[in-house]
């Protein structure tokens, strides 16, 4: 139940009680004037004003208490509220001046107008930002292609695949050592999945690791 509802209810137990009252009081005043002045003709209560009351306090809802002022609307309620402003001034109007009108149908207009600009900034943002995410994967996948293929790499990628080799040595020198020049142990040996590289898995990959931070650079 909301609380329109509850206050009609509410409304209309006060007025029924009232209703009660009243007619309870009227029969007891015209009991005592025929005790003191004589049978007279009785004064009835108007119950059709009384039902009226009480018909009125049942089906009135729940009140505005913030009404919708005529102003420019910032987003789809406040632009649904002034729809409705207008409308119910265009069904009040007869015969007065239609300025009012004119004025809230001003402010709506400037409302969806402003609303539209900014849905044309933002679609044109979202198409911007596509295209620059699609621009930079393809980089990202054209230099991956050419590290594979072994095309032509930066001073700073030739210095880290140095490291790399370095690195890489060492590890095959200690399995060596450790395993005593078991082949099919070294056989075993982990690459990387991103660039083939021995010594390293995609995860700890330092090349990608580099990569990425150029791009976020970038």
């Amino acid at each position: 139940m909301d609380q329109g509802t509850q206050m009609r209810e509410a409304l209309g137990h006060q007025w029924g009680d009232q209703a009660y009252a009243l007619g309870a009081w009227s029969g007891r005043l015209n009991t005592r004037r025929t005790l003191i002045d004589g049978p007279k003709e009785s004064w009835k209560p108007n119950l059709k004003v009384i039902k009226a009351v009480i018909h009125f306090a049942t089906t009135t809802g729940r009140i505005n208490t913030d009404p919708w002022v005529s102003q420019t609307p910032h987003n789809p309620t406040e632009a649904l509220s002034q729809t409705t402003f207008v409308k119910s001034r265009i069904r009040g109007h007869q015969g007065s001046s239609p300025t009012p009108i004119f004025q809230a149908v001003k402010h709506m207009a400037k409302g969806m107008e402003a609303m539209a600009h900014e849905m044309t900034l933002m679609k044109e943002e979202n198409h911007n930002l596509r295209k620059a995410n699609e621009a930079l994967s393809k980089r990202r996948r054209a230099k991956k292609t050419r590290v594979r293929q072994g095309g032509a790499l930066t001073i700073e990628d030739a210095h880290d695949n140095l490291a790399q080799k370095e690195v890489n040595e060492q590890v095959v020198q200690d399995m060596r050592e450790n395993w005593g020049g078991d082949g099919e142990r070294l056989a075993t040996i982990r690459r990387c999945g991103n660039y083939g590289k021995p010594g390293h898995n995609a995860r700890t990959c330092q090349i990608e690791a580099e990569m990425t931070s150029v791009y976020s650079s970038e």
